[in-house]
């Protein structure tokens, strides 16, 4: 898989490829609306799992409360990248 490192769960962002705009205008081309939406849902899942973890009985710490506002920016500026790709391919 992408990303991972065989002895363990940590992910490796150097090992992602970069963007090949042939690549991405070939699989919008190849999709339709509701499978261009699929990045946009599992972002909101995720987004969903931050928020449910905010959202529990108990105290956060600093660090956590960081990263869980962190993701979540980040999440919200992927949405916004990515819809705006989508909007340009209409």
């Amino acid at each position: 898989m992408i990303g991972f490192k065989k002895d363990n769960n940590e992910f490796d962002w150097r090992s992602v490829p970069a963007v090949d705009p042939d690549e991405v205008d070939r699989w919008l081309g190849c999709t339709d609306a509701k499978d261009r939406q699929f990045p946009l849902q599992v972002a909101l899942q995720v987004h969903d799992e931050i928020e449910a973890r905010l959202m529990q009985s108990g105290e956060v710490d600093d660090a956590d409360l960081r990263e869980a506002r962190g993701g979540m920016r980040a999440l919200r500026r992927f949405a916004e990248l990515y819809s705006k790709i989508l909007e340009g391919r209409r």
